[in-house]
Parts: C-alpha cells; sequence; structure tokens
C-alpha cells in the first residue's frame, strides 16, 4: 500500500471512528490533496525549461506580487503553489487524513522566489496540520482498542495511521531545526510500530549466521532501518531542545542551567548510537568469519569531545537481542522464551541511559537475564556487579549457579562479578577496607547506577525495602527501577495482576522463609512513596506494556490456578474470612480468562512500571 493509499483508507472508514465526513468536506479533501501533489511535483522544473529557471527560497518570509516579467514553466509552479495554498485555507475546517497529508507536503515546498507585496510566513499551515493528526489519531486507536488485536481491519489501520505520524514527525522536527518552531508531537520512540522489534523477526545475532544468510537479507534490513530511523528522530529532538535553549531569552547566562552539559553529552551518546546502528548494517553484508571475527575482536571505537569531559564508546561489545540472549543459559528448542526475556530488559534498557564505562550495581541478579543485557550497555570499560542472595541451586530449569558459571564463560563475562549474598550485607561490606569485592571504601558514590529490575517482589517486606532503599543512596548516584505495575493495558494481561494479587494474598499470611515469585506487592505509587522516604527524588517514570512473547503472565496465573496452590491456602490459611478472600481472588482469576482467545495460552504480561530515581 503506497502512502497515498493509506491517507485514502483511513478516510474511506471515517464514519466507523467517528468522523464524519459531508460530500463538500470530502471534494474539498480531495481538491487540496491534488492541488499539493501538482504544486509539489511542478517545483522540480529543471531550469533548463526557462531562461531565469524556476527559482525558489527557503526564507521564512517572502513579500507577495506579480510585478515581474512572466514566463510558462515559472508561472505554472507559481499559479499552482497559490492555488494549493488558497485551497488549504479553504479545507482548514475540514478534520481528514487528507487534509492533514496536503498541510505536511505543502510544507515542504519551497515558497516561489518571484513573490512580493503580502508577507508569507514559513510552515504557515503546520500547527494546524499536527493538531488535526493529534485529533484524528485518538479516533482511530480508540475505534481499533474497540475492535481488537485480531481484527485485520483494525491492524491496516494503525499501520496507516503510522505510516501518516512518521510523515508528521518529519515535518514537525524539521520545521523545529531550521525554523522557529516548538516540536508538536510527543517522541516517536513510544509509538511502537516504529520499532524494529514490531516486526515478528528474530534480530541478527553474529553467532548464527551460515552459508544461507543471504536468504534473510532482505527481511533484516527493514528492521535496521527502522530502529535507525527511530533513533534519528529521537537524536534530532535532542538537538531542537538544546537549540531552543541556546537562542532562548536567557542565551547569555548558560551557567543557569546546570543540565545543559549533560544534556550535551546525552545528544552525543546518542549519535554514537547511530553510528552503531550503520555498523550493524554494514555487518550483515560480511559472511560467518569475517563478522564473527570483526564483532569479537576489532577494537572500533569513536571519541566526541564536548563541554564534559571526552566519551569513549566500543562499538564492538554492543550486540542485539538475539546475541545477547544466546549469552544466557537457554534450551536450544525454546530460544524464542530467553529472546523475549532479552528484549525486554533492551526495551527497560532505553528508558536508563546507562552510559558506556558505567559501574552498575544490580540487586536481584538472579539468572542474569537482565545482568547481561546492563554488561553489553556499560562496554569494555564499565562493569556491574550483580547481587542475588538466593542459593546457587536455586531456579528452573537451570540453577542460578548453571547460569551464572554460563554467562561468566561467555564475551560478557568479564564485565560481570557475581555476588551470593543479601543487597544489605552487601552494602554493608562496601564500608569495610578489607572487602575484595567492593568499590575503594573512600568513594561514597562507587556506583553510577543500581538496577533492580523485577525483583522488588521478592523481598520479605516493605521495610526491608526502605532500608535497602536508604543505604543506596550512601553508595550509588541514581536508582534505576523496573517492576509490574499492577495495570493491564492489553485486556489480556487481566489475569496476570489477578494472578500476581492472589498470590500476594496467600503469602502474606505465610510464614517466614517463602519462595514464592510474588511474596511483597507494591505498586508504582507505593515504591515511589519508599524511595522518597529514603532520599531519592523522582526523576523519571513511565509505563512499559508487556510485549506477547513475555510469558510471565502465563506463568503466574498457571501457579496460581494449580491444584497445589488450593492445596496450599487450606493448609497455610487457618481463618475461614481470610481463605475466603484468597479463594475469591482466585476464582477472579479463572473467570477472567473466559473473554480470552486460547484462554491461558493467550494471557499476555501487564505493564511494567520503570522509573528513574536521583
Amino acid at each position: 500500500m503506497t502512502i497515498l493509499g493509506t491517507i485514502r483508507f483511513l478516510d474511506h472508514f471515517s464514519d466507523l471512528y467517528g468522523n464524519r465526513l459531508t460530500v463538500s468536506a470530502r471534494r474539498k479533501s480531495d481538491a487540496v490533496l491534488k492541488a499539493v501533489l501538482r504544486a509539489f511535483s511542478l517545483q522540480w522544473l529543471s531550469s533548463a525549461d526557462s531562461p531565469t529557471g524556476v527559482q525558489s527560497t527557503t526564507n521564512y518570509n517572502s513579500p507577495i506580487g506579480r510585478d515581474t516579467p512572466r514566463n510558462s514553466p515559472m508561472d505554472a509552479f507559481y499559479d499552482s503553489w497559490f492555488q494549493a495554498r488558497s485551497l488549504i485555507k479553504n479545507a482548514l475546517s475540514v478534520q481528514s487524513f487528507r487534509v492533514v497529508y496536503a498541510i505536511l507536503m505543502f510544507d515542504g515546498i519551497s515558497i516561489p522566489a518571484k513573490v512580493s507585496g503580502e508577507t508569507l510566513v514559513a510552515h504557515e499551515f503546520l500547527d494546524a496540520g499536527l493538531q488535526k493528526l493529534n485529533c484524528l489519531a485518538g479516533l482511530v486507536e480508540q475505534y481499533c482498542l474497540n475492535l481488537g488485536p485480531h481484527s485485520t481491519y483494525g491492524t491496516i489501520m494503525e499501520a496507516s495511521l503510522s505510516v501518516v505520524r512518521w510523515c508528521s514527525h518529519v515535518r514537525d522536527i524539521g520545521a523545529a531545526l531550521t525554523a522557529d518552531h516548538v516540536c508538536k508531537l510527543s517522541d516517536v520512540s513510544g509509538n511502537d510500530k516504529g520499532q524494529a522489534t514490531s516486526s515478528g523477526y528474530e534480530p541478527i545475532s553474529p553467532y548464527v549466521f551460515d552459508q544461507g544468510f543471504n536468504r534473510d537479507f532482505d527481511n533484516s534490513v527493514p528492521g535496521i532501518c527502522r530502529a535507525a530511523a527511530a533513533e534519528a528522530f529521537r537524536v534530532w529532538k535532542q538537538v531542537v531542545a538544546i537549540k531552543g535553549f541556546l537562542f532562548s531569552s536567557i542565551q547569555n547566562d548558560i551557567e543557569l542551567c546546570p543540565n545543559l552539559s549533560a544534556d550535551v553529552t546525552s545528544t552525543i551518546t546518542a549519535i554514537a548510537g547511530l553510528a552503531t546502528l550503520r555498523l550493524k548494517y554494514c555487518l550483515i553484508t560480511m559472511d560467518y568469519n569475517e563478522r564473527l571475527n570483526y564483532m569479537l575482536n576489532t577494537d572500533v571505537r569513536i571519541r566526541s569531545s564536548s563541554v564534559a569531559k571526552p566519551i569513549e564508546y566500543n562499538m564492538s561489545t554492543q550486540l542485539d537481542a538475539a546475541s545477547i540472549a544466546r549469552v544466557a543459559l537457554h534450551d536450544p528448542a525454546h530460544f524464542s522464551i530467553q529472546h523475549s526475556q532479552t528484549s525486554h530488559r533492551l526495551a527497560l534498557l532505553q528508558h536508563w541511559n546507562i552510559p558506556t564505562g558505567s559501574n552498575v550495581l544490580e540487586l536481584g541478579c538472579g539468572q542474569g537475564d537482565c545482568t547481561t543485557v546492563l554488561a553489553n550497555a556499560v562496554g569494555e570499560l564499565g562493569r556491574v556487579v550483580a547481587v542475588d542472595p538466593a542459593e546457587l541451586d536455586y531456579g528452573a530449569p537451570y540453577t542460578l549457579g548453571q547460569a551464572q558459571d554460563h554467562i561468566s564463560q561467555g564475551p560478557l563475562g568479564k564485565r560481570i562479578t557475581w555476588v551470593q549474598q543479601s543487597p544489605l550485607d552487601y552494602l554493608s561490606s562496601l564500608s569495610s577496607p578489607s572487602s575484595t569485592s567492593s568499590p575503594p571504601a573512600s568513594d561514597p558514590k562507587a556506583f553510577d547506577a543500581t538496577v533492580l529490575a523485577h525483583c522488588l517482589w521478592y523481598f520479605g517486606s516493605p521495610s526491608l525495602v526502605l532500608s535497602t532503599f536508604r543505604v543506596l543512596k550512601q553508595h550509588s548516584k541514581r536508582l534505576l527501577l523496573a517492576e509490574w505495575s499492577l495495570v493491564a493495558t492489553h485486556p489480556s494481561a487481566q489475569p496476570h495482576v489477578l494472578a500476581a494479587l492472589t498470590q500476594a494474598a496467600l503469602e502474606c499470611r505465610k510464614p517466614k522463609g517463602s519462595i514464592s515469585n510474588v511474596r511483597t506487592v507494591l505498586g508504582p505509587k507505593q515504591l515511589t512513596e519508599l524511595a522518597l522516604a529514603a532520599g531519592w527524588h523522582l526523576e523519571s517514570e513511565t509505563r512499559v506494556p508487556g510485549s506477547e512473547g513475555l510469558l510471565d503472565g502465563q506463568w503466574e496465573v498457571s501457579a496460581c490456578l494449580s491444584p497445589s496452590f488450593g492445596r496450599e491456602v487450606e493448609e497455610q490459611v487457618s481463618d475461614e474470612r481470610e481463605r475466603a478472600v484468597v479463594l475469591a481472588l482466585r476464582d477472579a482469576c479463572e473467570a477472567s480468562l473466559e473473554g480470552i482467545p486460547r484462554g491461558r495460552e493467550g494471557v499476555r504480561a501487564m505493564d511494567v512500571w520503570v522509573a528513574n530515581f536521583v
């Protein structure tokens, strides 16, 4: 389907999502789109077609008039441009995707140089077009949500809307970079249609190429290009933000903005990330031996100087999700499970912004699903101290000891230090000069960041979480959290929420020493309050929907509805009223499966809360 096809498709079904277009509105939409397409085409007339050529200007203000000699090619563009502009003005009251796209295309047409008189303003209609898009997008999204995830029309409409959004981001960011325009659209990375992970293909891994790799070349390139485009938009927005500050009314008071240095450094880091994507694109053209040798042995670095200290990025260590997943111990027959877990941790990492070379502490590392992602992020110059209190024979189908040993023997192993100790015991050891596994005691902020990813529900009580947060404040510059949010954006994730609450209702009535996955349920609000009470300040927070391949929801629902869980309720809960509460929650979890296609197999993971504290 072409771009114009997506535009017409969305308008064709406008009545269904609540945007009724009259016959007059449809005619205006068609007329303005055709006029803009004509003007857009005529601007490329060759100068050879006219003695003077078709000159244009991108100046912000141009005077309009007809006092210069006329010639046919130049006047064709001139007349078509003014006709398109006039039709857009007449169609501003029409809410249609054709009008939106006409405005976006018109915004990219050069203003004719052969004008005098009236004053023109660059990006004259852009704000109106973006406002229309936001309004129409809300209607389409709500309609697709009502249709459900298995609707063919809903899928096509979402994809079509994604195309229009990409075009809008190009104009929105382009205007902000070149003119006095403030971006109106939210970050493009928030639209998962543009992410490489939405394409359904397994990312390219340097460990799995064979002689038949070229068969997958065409399937791999689009995903890499989508990821590069999304990252480019993010970088451009960072540049726009810095540009806006430098040209603001306080441009002579740069010292009043302590975050400017960090913003510039972050932008440089993002640009280095784009270079990594370009390198990945080049790598996929190599054969197996060339690629493996390059990824593991070549030392490719980018050095960038800014107002902060120089930053060094080692691109040879930046692996994709499939490569990192293969570093972990997994069953080759069920690689998709490990790949989904790794991809999810990479999604969390996008909200944490851990620079290369960082010293990171991870509490509750378990078998290392997040540890490998962190080790990849910090690069060869960084390190990860991974702490977990569980016995090394804990875990299934592989124990913690087996999983950690396997990772240590892989390409990321030298960046990781495993510690089998409770978080508080380890943190207490940091102040001991005799400690050999900890940073120097003289450095009160030995870690650039501390990560707790999907481990907070393993804590025995809220007070233990609070104590840990307080001690971390002495040793870490940042606190990065990720935990299940108890929110189900997708209806199929609701059983996961109920299963977690059911298990928590049982666990709080059991004696100490539980080995359940859900021991202390804490929602985002409670976790934030605990962090604030410990002296941390919330910098940012968001919710990440659980991806379809993440099976945690299915696992917890199965555990909740298993016969052994029912027996445990009878054995552990003596009070009949308390027992009734637990069993009622369990019944609600089971009943919630009735509206889900494929029942338990169709359960998705609930949303994840991701937060940054400083």
